[in-house]
């Protein structure tokens, strides 16, 4: 089986669990993040002003991820954030495991329900890194999705 996936659950509690998963993706200028269509995190905190500016776009550079991502306590009830390699092709938010597939994005997250999160990497090493915070975080109901598995899925 081909590896293209993971899927875990998270702790439904406040604190930075998108930043605890994409910090590795988010210390290199490498990518570029699309909002998925339908976003809905509930932070703990006001926004501050430049957090209401970043809130509102659909496309962030990684500084402006991380920055998102870092801002106080939250936990996401529903997102999807697509990264493309800053030096392709950025495409549009991905809505289904095809298009993933077939587009020129390089990762992919999502998170429904609060705790449960799809994570796709097209590079063994970033599939690699996001296992090893899996262990790291204790997080439970590790599965792996291959090629088959990802075409059936949807985002958004």
């Amino acid at each position: 089986m081909e590896k293209i996936g993971l899927f875990f659950r998270v702790p439904n509690t406040y604190g930075k669990v998108l930043l605890d998963l994409l910090d590795s993706l988010l210390d290199e200028d490498e990518y570029i993040w699309k909002k998925g269509n339908h976003i809905e995190i509930l932070f703990s905190d006001d926004f501050n002003s430049e957090m209401k500016y970043i809130d509102r776009l659909k496309t962030l550079s990684n500084d402006q991820m991380k920055r998102y991502v870092s801002f106080g306590s939250y936990y996401p009830i529903i997102a999807t954030f697509s990264g493309y390699l800053t030096n392709g092709e950025i495409g549009s938010s991905i809505l289904n495991g095809k298009e993933f597939l077939n587009s020129s994005c390089n990762v992919l997250i999502s998170i429904v329900d609060t705790t449960e999160v799809t994570f796709l990497s097209k590079n063994n090493a970033v599939m690699t890194d996001m296992e090893k915070k899996y262990l790291q975080y204790n997080f439970s109901d590790l599965r792996y999705m291959d090629v088959e598995e990802c075409v059936k899925l949807r985002f958004d």
